[in-house]
């Protein structure tokens, strides 16, 4: 299901006991595009406490509805490794939290990422032998980036530019950034377009933007987003034959 950011954010976690928190923010891996983490507030059972949480633990979610199942119990969230989300995370880090709650590591043994964290499953030592000549052990991941952070950075078309990031689409099946949702109020007042992940050219983390590789008369002309509307496929095949892509779907 493809899902605005800003309609994950505030979904309600439940879990195996009751209540475990409501979702903050996402971490996503700026090479890779998927979703490490949802950041979860506690709420008033653990107070003044953000914990981070694999999309592997989902269990069962009902997006519409705004919530999400885990199997975990609070004892078990309450036990996690304390992570503080404002500050870059260690490799060690990472690994302690997967291990914790029994999920594999998304970067394999050949230092390739593994979107939606799917299988093998490294042993905790391989894991993180495998990123020592990064120092990522150490130090932060520079590859993690928040949506929040993210949210607010310009946006260049190949000839000027469009308007700044507003949203994200994340498909929740396999967890991946699919598109960013493009304010263009200063430049066509009222209207939201959809840029696909794949059609970035590159992005300045320093300079806070992105530059996008279509001109801005495509832009102009694409299929207006509503976020009102859930995204189907039927709208992605008009977006993408609108610039003479292929979809994600077919490669």
């Amino acid at each position: 299901m493809r899902i605005p950011f800003s309609r994950l954010k505030n979904a309600a976690i439940e879990g195996a006991d009751g209540f475990v928190g409501s979702v903050k923010d996402v971490l996503f891996d700026s090479q890779e595009w998927g979703v490490r983490y949802l950041v979860v507030d506690t709420g008033k059972w653990l107070p003044g406490r953000q914990v981070l949480l694999p999309p592997a633990v989902l269990e069962h979610t009902d997006w519409r509805s705004g919530t999400a199942k885990v199997s975990l119990t609070r004892s078990q969230v309450k036990a996690s490794p304390d992570v503080s989300v404002h500050q870059p995370i260690s490799r060690q880090k990472e690994a302690e939290l997967m291990s914790h709650y029994a999920v594999p590591f998304y970067w394999g043994p050949a230092g390739a990422t593994l979107a939606g964290g799917g299988p093998p499953t490294f042993p905790l030592e391989t894991a993180l032998s495998v990123q020592a000549d990064s120092h990522a052990t150490e130090i932060g991941d520079p590859h993690l980036r928040s949506a929040s952070e993210v949210q607010g950075y310009d946006i260049r078309a190949t000839d000027e530019a469009i308007g700044h990031v507003e949203d994200f689409v994340l498909d929740d099946d396999g967890w991946i950034v699919r598109y960013l949702v493009v304010d263009t109020r200063n430049w066509l007042p009222g209207r939201k377009v959809l840029v696909a992940i794949h059609w970035i050219e590159a992005i300045s983390w320093g300079e806070a933007s992105v530059t996008v590789g279509l001109t801005s008369d495509r832009i102009k002309q694409s299929p207006e987003f509503d976020p009102s509307e859930w995204i189907d496929r039927e709208y992605e095949e008009r977006l993408h034959h609108h610039y003479g892509r292929s979809g994600y779907w077919m490669m």
